[in-house]
């Protein structure tokens, strides 16, 4: 049986805590549908929606070609399988394993960061970095590229140069 799929790339995010309006802002559709030569829609969920039965809505409704979806997955990973549309994930640090993901390399961007204000002279670097819970904190990639460049210039990592938001 042939695939009825359309011609429509569906970006999928989340909306800020309590206004409605996407985390991220993008370049309009227009910039998309050029590049891509497709048309694009946008569909914005809250946080407290389930990210694959959204999906599969979206799919059984119309068919599209690709979904991107921009920002964390909130869900279990292994729920992806019942899809069948394929899907990009971009900035998504917690994108199921061995899916095609964009995301960005902690790692030596706070390396990279950490080194520039060194070398422009300042000497007490505070790290900020968010928590979903408060207690753990994320992207640990990007604590070991501000600990690397503490080490390259001989200073010792305190916990209080970490500071977390929720």
């Amino acid at each position: 049986m042939r695939s009825r799929r359309t011609d429509c790339v569906y970006i999928v995010m989340y909306s800020g805590p309590g206004n409605g309006e996407p985390l991220l802002q993008l370049p309009p559709h227009e910039v998309f549908e050029s590049m891509l030569g497709v048309s694009v829609r946008t569909h914005v969920l809250s946080v407290h929606d389930d990210l694959v039965e959204d999906l599969k809505q979206i799919e059984a409704t119309y068919a599209p070609l690709l979904f991107v979806v921009f920002g964390p997955c909130l869900t279990d990973s292994w729920k992806f399988s019942s899809l069948t549309t394929p899907l990009l994930f971009v900035l998504s640090d917690d994108a199921p394993e061995g899916r095609p993901a964009v995301v960005s390399d902690d790692f030596d961007g706070a390396l990279g960061v950490t080194e520039s204000l060194f070398d422009a002279g300042h000497q007490r670097i505070t790290l900020v970095s968010d928590s979903a819970d408060g207690k753990r904190v994320n992207y640990e990639h990007r604590i070991e590229g501000f600990r690397e460049a503490l080490r390259r210039h001989g200073m010792r990592f305190d916990p209080s140069m970490l500071s977390t938001i929720t």
